[in-house]
């Protein structure tokens, strides 16, 4: 009989095959986060403090990968802690004076403590919060592919799994505590943003995409946004050829409100992006040219 409920084999059935994958990524979180979310540990790499001084004195040395998570703890997470204590003082951290006789530090989105993902830097002991940000990660990257995969009528459990999969790729695990995870872990809702613009022409949609866009701009690591914004640029372009053929009126409202939500997350994140701009004209980067 149509619309009537299956056999109870069949529904249990149905319901493990919904439920085993994200048993699966809630086991893995509890498996590799569980400790630092207890607080029983820190997910910053302090043990490679031992290269320097005065640990190095007594030939303490990390060795292996640790060296490459230098940066988590003499910029990242030092420049949280001074933003947040400047804030809480009562000063906006626009400026820091104690590395390199001074320089930018919350005018740029450098540190992206701007960037919603970084929340827990502004209200949990520091020693805490990194656990905390690579969770939020985790749940943006899965839960923003598992949104994008549902609406290109893919299963449940597989767009679960296909999250879990981005979210622990080698560039997610790799750059974990930097702003590189964070800005990254955004680019499944931009798809998901961009294909509800392209698809059903809705003002809220643009609002959403712009709401992303700003995120990824706050986060403090350009490059990822742009590569990302030139890939959904190319795939809002054949999705409203696609969806829109033949109708131009709609694929024109679809490119209108795609340009003004793009438009909007730039000026929402111009605090910053404009500071950027005129410090990326004046810093000499060709040292990097490589």
């Amino acid at each position: 009989v149509p619309g009537a409920r299956p056999p109870l084999p069949r529904r249990a059935g149905r319901t493990w095959r919904d439920w085993y994958v994200p048993a699966l990524v809630a086991g893995a979180a509890a498996f590799c986060l569980g400790p630092s979310l207890a607080g029983s540990r820190t997910l910053i790499s302090v043990n490679s403090l031992t290269n320097f001084l005065p640990w190095s004195a007594a030939g303490n040395e990390a060795v292996g990968h640790e060296l490459c998570q230098s940066d988590t703890i003499d910029s990242v997470l030092p420049s949280a802690a001074y933003i947040r204590h400047q804030v809480y003082s009562g000063h906006l951290a626009s400026w820091q004076s104690l590395q390199s006789g001074g320089g930018p530090l919350g005018s740029l989105p450098n540190a992206g403590m701007l960037d919603p993902l970084s929340l827990p830097y502004w209200i949990l002991p520091l020693s805490w919060a990194p656990a905390f940000v690579v969770l939020l990660t985790w749940v943006a990257a899965i839960g923003g592919t598992f949104l994008f995969l549902r609406r290109l009528s893919v299963g449940r459990p597989a767009a679960v799994l296909g999250g879990f999969v981005f979210a622990t790729s080698g560039f997610m695990v790799m750059w974990s505590n930097w702003p590189q995870a964070r800005t990254a872990a955004l680019i499944p809702l931009l798809f998901w943003a961009t294909d509800r613009v392209a698809t059903r022409s809705h003002l809220s949609d643009a609002v959403l995409l712009a709401s992303v866009v700003a995120s990824m701009l706050f986060g403090g690591f350009p490059e990822v946004t742009g590569f990302a914004l030139y890939m959904a640029a190319a795939y809002f372009v054949v999705r409203v050829a696609v969806r829109h053929r033949g109708r131009w009126r709609s694929a024109a409202r679809s490119t209108v409100l795609a340009a003004g939500g793009l438009v909007l997350g730039v000026g929402l994140a111009a605090v910053q992006m404009l500071p950027f701009l005129d410090f990326y004209r004046t810093n000499d980067l060709a040292y990097r040219g490589a």
